[in-house]
């Protein structure tokens, strides 16, 4: 800028020369907000020619100026909104494909059971206290299974002495060096509870058949589904009580009202004194065996450790 007022005084076209200096001028103030466009001002050396060359600058510069449109091609730096790609910001919502993650809200649970074992004292006959089971007379009644013996009583405040999971239900008669679903409880059969617990999940409707055959009951089994398999669980609110001695048939059926249901599911074998065991099945509406203990669990039928799950929450022995 201070350069063309030097250069000023070799126009011999006063008139011309002012008046394209001050068109020049205001084209140069009009360029100011461009600063960027400093290196014009860097051809203004060109006006050492003619004035009439000079004139065509100026023209040139008016061009130049016209082209501040292009300038205006702010425009195209307002092509910010296409850096505004936050539509690609929205694709943090696409991130928020964590909804996918709310598959976590009903994560896959294992196959097969939980089981706890127990190793009591006998106690006194007739009557049930904590920690042990009472001798079980072989008269053919209900009497001990029912009455005498209380699960709820000689549970109270027990901790089981192992834990683990199946994919098969039941326990072979043993006495001596009772094993446990392949774990050595280090002591024999007498006076001893095995729990299991986890979720009925049918995946159709129908009656199903649960099968505690006879040969193979020694001592009782007690079974509960529902809220009652979950807590609180007693003689009183067992679905079904199967007793060796007892004369009752040793199967039971269990209508499925919705299939796929996450049903709460509690089993306790306990045998008192001599060895013992119980043999186990579960038949489909369609005479399926879906779970045994020979056959095991695969299809998700009998599941456990559904932690976090709405439909399946864990709960304790």
């Amino acid at each position: 800028m201070h350069d063309i007022g030097v250069y000023v005084p070799s126009s011999t076209e006063e008139p011309s020369s002012t008046s394209e200096t001050s068109s020049a001028q205001e084209s140069t103030t009009s360029e100011e907000p461009t600063t960027t466009e400093d290196p014009t001002s860097s051809e203004e050396p060109t006006t050492t020619q003619p004035a009439t060359t000079t004139t065509e600058s100026t023209t040139a510069e008016e061009s130049t100026t016209s082209e501040e449109p292009t300038t205006s091609a702010q425009p195209t730096t307002s092509a910010e909104p296409s850096t505004t790609e936050a539509p690609t910001t929205t694709e943090e919502s696409t991130t928020s494909d964590a909804p996918s993650t709310t598959t976590s809200e009903t994560p896959p649970c294992t196959p097969g059971l939980e089981w706890a074992f127990y190793n009591f004292e006998q106690g006194t006959d007739g009557t049930t206290e904590p920690g042990r089971i009472p001798y079980h007379p072989t008269e053919r009644t209900t009497t001990w299974s029912e009455q005498t013996f209380q699960i709820g009583t000689s549970l109270s405040g027990q901790s089981p002495g192992l834990t683990g999971t199946t994919t098969t239900v039941g326990i072979p008669v043993q006495n001596q060096d009772f094993t446990v679903y392949g774990t050595n409880t280090g002591t024999d059969s007498l006076y001893n509870i095995v729990q299991h617990i986890g979720y009925f999940h049918p995946n159709k409707a129908g009656t199903y058949t649960f099968n505690l055959p006879g040969d193979e009951l020694d001592d009782v089994v007690y079974t509960w589904f529902g809220d009652s398999a979950r807590s609180g669980y007693n003689n009183g609110n067992a679905y079904y009580i199967a007793d060796y001695y007892a004369p009752t048939a040793r199967s039971f059926t269990y209508e499925v009202q919705n299939a796929g249901d996450y049903i709460p599911f509690r089993l306790a074998w306990v045998n008192a004194q001599g060895g013992g065991g119980f043999g186990f099945s579960v038949t489909d509406p369609d005479g399926n065996v879906i779970l045994s203990d020979s056959t095991p669990t695969t299809d998700g039928q009998f599941v456990n450790g559904c932690a976090d799950s709405v439909d399946a929450p864990p709960f304790d022995f």
